[in-house]
């Protein structure tokens, strides 16, 4: 649907307001299947994100189901099956004076990953699982959930430490 325009003899169409929306909403869902494909590798994130990006509101679910991944991912590397909040099975995981999980052999990167792995938790993961935000933008769930990705990447690099059988 479109509006013509007459300026002297010449006529032309003129795009609805209507269909250049859609024209808009079109785009943008491209450039976000293009985002989700690109920030997203790792699998499990992809199947579990991809479709929660791709709505049209309650970007929240992307965040609760990212750190979600992350927390599950942590808890498997490490045959974990005791319920520990997040932060404790961070810090049973990754803390660099014991960790079960060595993603580098310098002390001071594995703290930085661990505060990184906590911080997450503490700042987005919690508040995604006890409130709902519905301010929270898709461009926002994709930067974080491009973010575990990366973090879910560096976990696939890994050394599992042994346990003595206390899990």
């Amino acid at each position: 649907s479109a509006m013509v325009e007459s300026t002297g003899s010449a006529r032309r169409l003129l795009p609805t307001r209507a269909a250049a929306t859609r024209k808009a909403a079109v785009g943008a869902a491209s450039r976000h299947l293009a985002a989700i494909g690109y920030l997203i590798e790792d699998e499990d994130l992809k199947e579990r994100c991809s479709d929660l990006l791709k709505a049209r509101r309650n970007f929240d679910r992307a965040v609760r189901e990212a750190t979600t991944v992350l927390d599950a991912r942590l808890r498997r590397l490490c045959q974990i099956r005791d319920r520990l909040n997040p932060a404790d099975l961070v810090g049973r995981t990754l803390h660099p004076g014991k960790a079960l999980l060595r993603v580098s052999s310098d002390y001071g990167e594995q703290e930085g990953f661990f505060f990184v792995c906590k911080g997450l938790m503490q700042a987005f993961r919690n508040p995604s699982h006890h409130q709902l935000n519905d301010r929270l933008t898709r461009e926002d769930a994709l930067r974080l959930c491009g973010f575990v990705d990366l973090l879910l990447r560096k976990l696939g690099t890994a050394q599992v430490a042994p346990q003595d059988g206390t899990t």
